[in-house]
């Protein structure tokens, strides 16, 4: 249900699309690949500060929770960065394809690099955006991509299924992605 333009979300279905049952430890940061950097949700400015030392000029989150996607928007204002927001559930159900296009072509975006994308714990959500990106634009073969997910941490149980199977399911670059170089 839609409400003066802004999408209501009930705190079950949000809790169920977070993906995500424990808190990060610590914020983590590292480069997956030329301008992009990956990572868990920063949540202090001295997290930000890093990102900022690293030269981030963009920070895109794959969040659901209403209050986290907020908490890293103001964050990211608070230190000069752009901001995105794509939401992409972590669910047994597949994501929408628009959305995953959406971040894929987000990340692809030359203008917004260097760029710093994260869901909350920075493994299944941005390991499913960055491995198609990697497969789309980096000519990585889906195995490739899927054995980096599985090491920086993606998760194979069953509530996260969709992001799977959306992964296997495209894993062939689309004509969208066939355009020319970003």
């Amino acid at each position: 249900m839609k409400t003066a333009g802004l999408l209501r979300i009930t705190p079950l279905v949000a809790i169920l699309s977070s993906g995500c049952v424990i808190p990060p430890k610590h914020f983590s940061v590292h480069q997956a690949s030329p301008g992009i950097l990956i990572g868990t949700q920063p949540t202090k400015d001295v997290d930000l500060d890093i990102l900022h030392a690293r030269g981030v000029r963009t920070v895109l989150s794959l969040q659901c929770l209403p209050w986290n996607v907020r908490s890293s928007e103001r964050l990211a204002r608070a230190h000069g960065m752009n901001f995105r927001h794509v939401f992409i559930p972590a669910w047994p159900l597949e994501p929408s394809e628009h959305r995953v296009k959406q971040a894929v072509l987000t990340l692809k975006d030359q203008s917004l690099h260097p760029i710093f994308v994260h869901c909350y714990l920075g493994h299944d959500r941005t390991a499913l955006v960055v491995g198609l990106y990697r497969i789309y634009y980096e000519n990585w073969t889906p195995d490739e991509a899927w054995a980096e997910a599985l090491r920086n941490g993606f998760k194979t149980r069953w509530a996260l299924r969709g992001l799977r199977s959306y992964f296997w399911r495209h894993c062939q670059k689309p004509d969208w992605a066939r355009g020319p170089p970003g």
